[in-house]
């Protein structure tokens, strides 16, 4: 009885139902078997490609191009950059190239580019020294108080140099020492952007946490004391008073201006004469020559 109750399905069901098997036991199993080959198509291909490029003799390295060295030398940067011609250039670490070239003392940066088919190019920017520093030795300083290079024996340095900060306080403490160097730098450019003072060439910024700033000058060694306070303020004044001494043929070695509690006046100490005050009027910038107090 059930199976003369059973519905007898249209021929169109029938064919839906066959197309279905197909598709579920034939087609998507086939589209796998596909697609996993062509997977394994690319891959394989992808590796011979890729094997092919770091073989071919037609991608080897001929020209290495350095840019921006100027105190670094070019055989030291190829040879400490490991960069060699004949070397396929998509086998080339470029990322240690540069790690490498940084480790240079003079170089600030460095950046190493594939100029396919066959160059390569190091691009360098060095440190920039301003002055010099004495931490136990003497080292290379740039304008950011970056301590970067040892100087040495075989070295011309013609470069202020800055005095009064103690390796063991460069170490221990270095937010405070950098400080103080930037502090011993901005008076250093200070300096040079005077008009007045700027023929005079700046031999040793010295600080001191107690006493401030003290500057020698060139030529004749000339020692200006300026104290820890409105620093550069002082600066007109000591140009003023260089103009002053000028004028009478005198050669002076020191002049203070470390006087906080009379800061119209200097101190100047003279070659074979003794010192003399130089009193200033406060509510006037020029300087007047006062011979009546000795020191």
């Amino acid at each position: 009885m059930g199976r003369r109750n059973r519905k007898r399905r249209s021929p169109e069901e029938r064919q839906l139902r066959q197309l279905h098997r197909w598709q579920r036991y034939v087609v998507l199993p086939l589209r796998g078997v596909i697609l996993l080959a062509f997977g394994v198509g690319v891959g394989l291909g992808t590796f011979q490609l890729i094997k092919l490029v770091r073989t071919s003799p037609m991608l080897s390295v001929r020209t290495i191009d350095v840019q921006g060295a100027k105190r670094t030398k070019v055989e030291t940067i190829l040879r400490e950059s490991g960069l060699k011609a004949g070397t396929n250039i998509f086998a080339v670490d470029l990322e240690s190239a540069e790690r490498r070239v940084r480790e240079l003392p003079w170089v600030r940066e460095a950046s190493v580019v594939r100029d396919v088919p066959d160059r390569l190019l190091v691009k360098i920017e060095e440190y920039e020294p301003v002055a010099a520093i004495l931490l136990g030795g003497l080292y290379y300083l740039d304008r950011n108080a970056t301590v970067f290079k040892r100087v040495q024996p075989n070295e011309t340095v013609d470069l202020p140099v800055l005095t009064g900060i103690s390796r063991q306080h460069y170490t221990e403490q270095p937010e405070q020492a950098t400080r103080r160097i930037l502090g011993s730098l901005q008076l250093l450019e200070r300096f040079h952007r005077d008009e007045c003072l700027n023929k005079m060439d700046v031999s040793e910024i010295h600080h001191d946490p107690l006493l401030g700033f003290t500057a020698v000058l060139d030529p004749g060694a000339l020692s200006v004391r300026l104290g820890k306070t409105q620093v550069e303020q002082k600066l007109p004044k000591l140009c003023n008073l260089l103009a002053e001494i000028s004028s009478q043929n005198l050669k002076p070695h020191t002049i203070l201006l470390d006087q906080e509690d009379r800061p119209g006046w200097a101190t100047v100490s003279v070659d074979a004469r003794p010192s003399i005050l130089l009193a200033g009027n406060e509510e006037e910038p020029k300087d007047e020559v006062s011979h009546g107090e000795k020191q």
